[in-house]
């Protein structure tokens, strides 16, 4: 099978996206005096991270593509700022921090964090605009990196106009890791074409009705100066517990028979978002059940999940997911639901998920498991922070409308 390659682009330069469209999530900013002047200071401003995090962090993914590690990405669907406070930060680290020991201990593999933090401020819509009930039309709330809490008709600077601020040397420096969603990774869009230059690895959301030839087109765009880098590319699964047997196996054997070496990583929560009484949510068994369809599969054709992503909150007493597609819960859905969007796992609920997940692993890649992953012999200390995790700090932050923590959604 070969990839589509009727798309044909030039040199790359952190602003070569102008040159292409943006299909979807184009922010129209009122004021463009003032958003170069932004953008001009803010490409004076020394970078969130640095080339040798990023470099490291490249490492980190090739291992994982390898068979060699295992990426937790964790964090919320929308972050507020009003959130910024050490406690809230602290019990979202802590969190990841049980995560990834938990699984390491389980596993025998080393775990590397990306934190979904400090970038998912902003955030795709259906629709630009919503109407009010008085009849009255304004802009859709998109995050505070777009717009405020509060009823408004302002934009605020964001996007690709702010990635490309931020790019210095070939790298984007407000995050080690940047992943670009499902709904703006058209081939010939600008966001693919921002993030194709970069030297930071890269993530992209496959949905359900994502065709093997558009894997490898993909795949082929973003590794065109390397293909066969392990690692370059991650590529996320979003299907839907009832999809995954259809969609997968296609997709994973177009890969194996080409030259590309990507991470398979799993989200299970936007393939799985459902409403009850008018709140979304998101069933935990359901979840579970689309992890298990993907370890499984992936196991069947020779391959590893190489990561997990969720929406989580080290939030205890949250309640915005469920733990069955069952009624019993609902009752309480709407009482304590904190997310500015999608619901997230509360920090049990998330824990419980990550200790499932790691028995699925063990259970079906135990033999498979590479000899460099050692199993750890000591007892598990719940509040240690393992010597062999690593943290690639913001690290899912992409251009996603990017959707930030980042990602282009």
């Amino acid at each position: 099978m070969e990839s589509d390659k009727t798309i044909h682009r030039g040199e790359w330069t952190p602003t070569s996206w102008r040159l292409m469209p943006i299909h979807m999530q184009q922010v129209i900013y009122e004021d463009e005096v003032f958003l170069k002047q932004v953008l001009a200071r803010l490409s004076e401003l020394p970078g969130l991270v640095s080339p040798e995090q990023i470099e490291a962090a490249r490492k980190h993914y090739a291992e994982a593509a390898r068979g060699e590690s295992f990426i937790l990405i964790g964090g919320d669907c929308a972050e507020s700022f009003d959130d910024t406070k050490d406690h809230i930060i602290a019990q979202k680290m802590d969190l990841l921090n049980y995560q990834a020991h938990h699984i390491e201990f389980v596993t025998g593999l080393p775990v590397h964090i990306t934190a979904r933090l400090a970038g998912q401020y902003a955030k795709p819509r259906s629709q630009p605009m919503e109407a009010l009930p008085d009849g009255r039309l304004v802009h859709a709330f998109r995050g505070h990196n777009i717009n405020g809490p509060g009823l408004s008709e302002r934009h605020e600077a964001l996007l690709l106009p702010l990635e490309s601020s931020l790019t210095k040397g070939g790298y984007n420096t407000s995050a080690t890791f940047l992943w670009v969603g499902e709904r703006t990774r058209q081939l010939d869009g600008a966001h693919l074409e921002y993030l194709r230059g970069l030297k930071n690895p890269i993530g992209v959301k496959i949905g359900p009705n994502t065709t093997p030839v558009e894997v490898l087109t993909l795949l082929e765009l973003l590794c065109e100066d390397n293909p066969s880098e392990p690692g370059r590319v991650t590529l996320i699964f979003r299907f839907g517990a009832d999809k995954v047997s259809a969609v997968l196996p296609p997709i994973l054997q177009a890969v194996k028979n080409s030259q590309f070496n990507p991470v398979w990583m799993c989200d299970p929560c936007h393939g799985n978002t459902i409403s009850r009484n008018g709140v979304k949510t998101r069933s935990m068994a359901t979840m579970l059940g689309e992890v298990k369809q993907v370890v499984a599969t992936l196991a069947a054709h020779g391959m590893h999940l190489g990561g997990l992503h969720i929406e989580q909150t080290g939030e205890e007493d949250v309640l915005e997911c469920v733990e069955t597609d069952g009624f019993g819960e609902d009752v309480k859905l709407g009482e304590n639901y904190k997310s500015l969007c999608d619901p997230r796992l509360s920090g049990a609920q998330a824990r419980t998920f990550v200790a499932r997940v790691a028995e699925m692993l063990v259970a079906v890649e135990r033999p498979n498991l590479k000899a460099g992953a050692k199993k750890k012999q000591s007892v598990l200390q719940i509040a240690a922070f393992a010597p062999s995790l690593t943290w690639d700090v913001f690290g899912a932050r992409l251009p996603n409308i990017l959707g930030f923590g980042k990602t282009y959604s």
